[in-house]
């Protein structure tokens, strides 16, 4: 100080706290640092200020601050130190607490007091640095003045004031009791909360799509395992994360990585397939992000916890709608197809088409890629564009690929599906092409025709060959008759010329021929056939066997002779014609299921005239009929031929024999030698099906009587048959309907039932009369929607929406078909609330957990409701069966009845079976495959022989397969031609389903084995065993692998001590359940069948084998409600044409 001034006026106060308010100076102009040496003023040395104080430091918390605020009292107020200078401070221990440096010297300055009345007044303040855990004292010494001087620091008369104060110093180090990030106990923990789950991911648009992560059996399936989640660092807990922070000091943040569970969402990972396949490519709705949620150290237990109200952590995903069709159609606008002709010669014009519903193929699922996001593949068919462009511009084919596809993109801000930027209509281009035809040829000149020297004929008398040989000679103009141009360019022109015979039978050049004896001809004409040859364009003409174009049969004029009749049946002597059915009024139904029949070699003796003698059995004398003799083989195995007792038929002549030889014999005789006639009855259904028994193509005896049937069509009433009339050329004549009238220009239809005689080839046709049915729209208290009645498959016109205040339309319980179905049918509006009051109980939905099947949207009232059995949606999944609905996700409780929506949600969930019918059997037709036996007995209990167990797969193949590889011989000499079972052993050996003994056995009458009868199931199989279901006695055996798949197949079951006995027999009962597993046909309980059924009297209800041996042995009708339900009884199969 450079001058020195005594004062005992004022009292120096060191404080750290509140003092009253009476600033008169600032400090913060002069630096505290300021070297007293530079200082005007005076101490005053009589008095020392020592001040000791203690604080607390924390590390990581930040600089410390260390304030002093020197006050002087007096009567009138109080005043703080006006300035400072000479401030320094020194740290007892550094390592502890170490003061800041700045700018190369202490980091002390004029600071701001906070609190209290002085609050914001000048004070001296010294930062440091607390470094470590520990104690440490801090001096600070100053120089202050409470002179009121514009700078006391020049002022002379400053008195200065030495002032001294020490701190006590300690610093806590945060970290000290700070706890590790949770280890794998604490993970673990996260997995056994009372929710159940973990991570739940939902899909914002379908309620059905969301996926639960929750610990598995095996504890692998936790996030460690998954990788999907990152803990960050342990920090004090700051009290606004729902857990108290005096009990829970830290927290750990958990960041759930939401992109790693949506992958596994989509596609899985091991042990689970994920849901890309059934539901979708998913993504992360719009705004989530990878979620954070805490873990909260328990300083009592010392242990990491988690809050259960945090769990499961949501992530909210999402996926597009698929486009409707009228969605694409609206989007692709007018000329989304195109249909150009590329014939180059006649090119069509082009014409564009807006899209049809009919054409389009929409997939289930949309695909998904890293580049293009969504999308989808939309297949259209050409079938209606071509069909239009034809009725414009005539026949074409299409040249390319049919169907073609259309790719959409999903753009999410729209949102729609539209094609990608640079595609543009048409989207579709069909390439067709026509043929160009060359006019028709004209026919030839008579002058032309007789100039040709290929035109010739032969007459060749049929009574007398040796004496009478073959004559050639020129067709001659003026005998012959031009016809008309037949055919087409394809596959050919042909032109009929009709010869008249007489003048070449009575010229003299043939009677000179047969030495002066008189012919007449066989036919008044005979017919030659020319045809265009185009390469040429010339007419040739078509050579018979003879070398000549016609053929003209003589007959020589004779005495009255004896002629020996003999009649065969027709075309062999055995009863069927080109496999069909063979009928006769006279002798009953002549079929192969009835024993076997055949019709004899007839022989008789009858005169004819030389002027009568004619292939038309003209002449011969009615009062001596022929008499035929019908045969028949009694039983399997009979090879006699026993006369069948009173059958005998009389035949016409003119219409039940045709006579198609005379011959001369040596002894001067003639034979003449006809068929019995057989005419077919073809009825053409027009799309529609006939009753089991009844065949669409029949063969009767001329003159039988037979009864028309009644066929049945899917959304068709049937009217009667209409007699299709065709005129059989020249002539013929036309037969007309029974029930026909004169000058009626609409024949009548003849109804089923009716009974006709037939006497030629005949056809009918069905007519249909289309039925009318009636879709009626349940609105829920929206407004009204007048139902739809309109015949079957016509278009039906979707309705507008309908609207309900406070509701939103969901859409509809089912989908309004496009065209009207063969039943009546009940549409119900579905309806989301406008209220976001989740609260509210005035709205009942019904929901479907499908379980991996496709979607069914949920249905909701606004009241409670009843949803019918019989109207319950019946989901579909690739690869299985549905086996019903049930209340409970144990699937114990089944749904049976009618299903009370009382309630805010009632769940149902889809029961499935991975059990697949191989495809060459017939699960579709439930048709009886079991007989039983003479006594009335089913004998469920007895065994079943080789021959049976095969006869019954050979019987459950379907009509292809059977038809297809259908054998009736085989290496096997104990399975000989005439054995019953023969065409079923003969055609499953065949097949590779069944097997000998040996190449040459097959022990046809032994009783099959449980090992044998699972081996023959497992060959429908194309599939090998895993090895995942075997039983303690199998290892080794022959069967092992066909046991292990057939067990697999859910097709066979062992025993309860785990073993499946393989050698011994099979029962009746037991190889009918079999059968029944392996075709899906499995009624669930006595409800299931019908009244009326064949029963029988050792299989009575509760029996075990009971419904298996029902089902077997009766044909069904049936509908499948996740179990099968009879709807009708049906005709047996005759199964006897494969038996003999």
């Amino acid at each position: 100080m450079k001058r020195r001034i005594l004062s005992s006026l004022m009292a120096l106060v060191l404080v750290f706290g509140l003092l009253p308010v009476s600033a008169m100076a600032e400090a913060s102009d002069w630096d505290p640092l300021t070297n007293p040496d530079n200082v005007y003023g005076s101490l005053d040395t009589s008095r020392s200020y020592n001040k000791q104080y203690s604080t607390t430091f924390t590390i990581g918390a930040g600089i410390g601050q260390l304030k002093a605020m020197p006050i002087l009292d007096t009567s009138n107020a109080s005043y703080n130190a006006m300035a400072y200078c000479g401030a320094k401070a020194v740290s007892s221990d550094p390592d502890v607490v170490e003061v800041n440096t700045k700018d190369g010297h202490q980091d002390i300055v004029i600071g701001k007091w906070q609190g209290g009345d002085w609050d914001g007044a000048d004070c001296l303040q010294v930062n440091v640095n607390p470094k470590k855990a520990g104690t440490a004292r801090v001096t600070i010494t100053f120089y202050c003045t409470f002179s009121q001087s514009d700078n006391p620091l020049t002022n002379r008369n400053t008195v200065w004031v030495r002032g001294t104060c020490t701190y006590t110093v300690k610093v806590v180090d945060p970290d000290a009791n700070k706890p590790a990030k949770p280890g794998k106990s604490a993970i673990d923990s996260f997995w056994e909360l009372s929710t159940g789950c973990a991570v739940r991911l939902d899909c914002d648009r379908v309620e059905d799509h969301y996926a639960l992560y929750v610990r598995s059996n095996d504890g692998n399936n936790n996030l460690s395992y998954w990788g999907n989640y990152e803990l960050g660092e342990v920090v004090a807990n700051p009290g606004n994360l729902g857990m108290r922070k005096d009990n829970y000091p830290w927290v750990c943040p958990m960041t759930i990585d939401a992109s790693g569970f949506l992958e596994y969402y989509n596609y899985g990972y091991p042990g689970h397939e994920g849901y890309a396949k059934t539901e979708g490519v998913h993504m992360l709705a719009d705004g989530q992000e990878d979620p954070t949620v805490y873990w909260f150290w328990d300083k009592k237990d010392n242990i990491w916890k988690f809050n259960p109200s945090d769990a499961p952590v949501e992530i909210e995903i999402t996926c597009p709608a698929l486009p409707g069709e009228d969605d694409i159609i609206d989007g692709l606008g007018e000329n989304a197809v195109k249909v150009e002709c590329e014939t180059d010669s006649t090119k069509h014009p082009a014409k564009s088409y807006e899209l049809t519903k009919d054409s389009l193929t929409i997939p289930e699922l949309p695909s998904w890629s890293d580049s293009k996001g969504y999308y989808i593949e939309v297949a259209v068919a050409a079938d209606d564009y071509v069909d239009d462009y034809e009725t414009a511009y005539g026949n074409h084919t299409l040249k390319n690929e049919s169907p073609q596809t259309i790719t959409l993109y999903y753009d999410k801000d729209t949102p729609k599906w539209s094609p990608s930027d640079d595609a543009t209509a048409p989207y579709v281009t069909f390439e067709v092409k026509h043929e160009v035809t060359p006019p028709a040829p004209t026919a030839p000149t008579e002058d032309e025709l007789a100039q040709d020297p290929a035109f010739g004929v032969e007459l060749k008398c049929v009574t007398n060959s040796k004496e009478h040989g073959p004559f050639d000679t020129k067709v001659v103009k003026g005998t012959f008759t031009i016809g008309e141009v037949a055919g087409n360019a394809q596959d050919g022109y042909t032109c009929e010329v009709i010869i008249r015979t007489d003048p070449y039978v009575t010229s003299d050049v043939y009677v000179n021929h047969c030495n002066g004896v008189k012919h007449t001809a066989v036919a008044e004409k005979v017919g030659a056939l020319l045809r265009y040859n185009t390469d040429e364009k010339t007419w040739e003409v078509v050579r018979n066997k003879d070398g000549v174009a016609a053929t003209i049969e003589t007959m020589c004029k004779t005495e009255s002779t004896t002629v020996n009749v003999v009649i065969k049946p027709v075309d062999s002597e055995e009863n069927e014609i080109d496999g069909a059915l063979v009928r006769s009024t006279d002798f009953g139904a002549i079929n192969a299921a009835d024993n076997r029949f055949h019709v004899g070699y007839l022989t008789t003796t009858q005169t004819l005239s030389d002027q009568t003698a004619d292939p038309e059995g003209d002449g011969l004398e009615e009062s001596n009929p022929v008499k035929a003799f019908v045969y028949q083989q009694m039983a399997k195995g009979d090879e006699t031929w026993h006369p069948a007792d009173g059958v005998e038929q009389k035949f016409t002549w003119a219409r039940q024999i045709r006579f198609t030889d005379l011959k001369r014999e040596s002894d001067g005789t003639y034979t003449l030698t006809g068929q019995i006639m057989f005419y077919k009855l073809t009825l053409d259904l027009d799309g529609g099906k006939l009753n089991s028994g009844d065949a669409a193509v029949t063969y009767y005896l001329s003159g039988s009587e037979a009864e028309l049937p009644e066929p049945s069509k899917t959304g068709y009433t049937f009217a009667g048959w209409e007699y299709k009339e065709e005129d059989p050329g020249d002539g013929g004549v036309i037969v007309m309907s029974a029930n026909e009238q004169d000058n009626d220009p609409a024949p009548e239809l003849t109804p089923a039932g009716t009974p006709i005689e037939i006497n030629y080839d005949e056809e009918y046709i069905a007519r249909w009369t289309v039925n009318q049915y009636t879709i009626t729209f349940d609105t829920d208290g929206g407004t009204k929607i007048d139902p739809i009645t309109q015949d079957y498959g016509t278009p039906v016109t979707r309705p507008a929406n309908p609207t309900k205040s406070g509701y939103t339309f969901a859409g509809w319980n089912k989908t309004i078909p496009s065209a009207m179905p063969a039943e009546n049918m009940t549409i119900t509006a579905l309806w989301r609330s406008n209220t976001p009051d989740k609260d509210k109980d005035d709205d009942y939905t019904l929901k479907y957990v499908t379980s991996g099947g496709k979607v069914i949207s949920s249905e909701t009232k606004s009241r409670s409701w009843v949803k019918d059995y019989e109207d319950l949606p019946t989901p579909t999944r690739s690869g299985y069966r549905f086996e019903g609905w049930y209340y409970d996700t144990r699937l114990t409780d089944k749904v049976t009845d009618d299903v009370k929506v009382n309630k805010t949600v009632v769940t149902l969930y889809a029961r499935w079976s991975s059990s697949e019918t191989p495809g060459i059997l017939n699960d579709e037709d439930h048709f009886a495959y079991v007989q039983g036996y003479s006594d009335g007995n089913v004998h469920p209990y007895g065994l079943i022989s080789r021959a049976e167990t095969t006869t019954i797969f050979f019987r459950l193949l379907t009509d292809e397969v059977r038809d297809d590889n259908l054998l009736t011989s085989n290496t096997y000499t104990d399975v000989t031609n005439d054995y019953w079972a023969n065409t079923a052993i003969s055609t499953m050996t065949g097949l590779g389903i069944v097997q000998g003994r040996s190449a040459t056995t097959f022990d046809p009458k032994a009783p099959i084995t449980r090992a044998q009868f699972a081996a023959i199931c497992a060959r429908f199989d194309t599939g090998v065993s895993s090895g995942s279901r075997t039983f303690s006695d199998i290892s080794g055996h022959w069967a092992e692998k066909y046991i292990e798949r057939a067990a697999e197949l859910g097709w066979i079951q062992g025993f309860a001590d785990g073993t499946f006995r393989p050698d011994t027999y099979i029962t009746r009962a037991q190889a009918m359940t079999m059968i029944n597993r392996v075709l899906n046909r499995t009624p669930e309980d006595e409800e299931d069948l019908l009244e009326g059924m064949k029963v029988w009297p050792d299989c009575n209800p509760g029996d075990w084998f009971y419904l298996a041996v029902q089902e077997a042995t009766n044909s069904h009708d049936y509908k499948d409600r996740g179990g099968e339900v009879w709807t009708k009884l049906t005709r047996d199969p005759d199964w006897t044409r494969y038996e003999h």
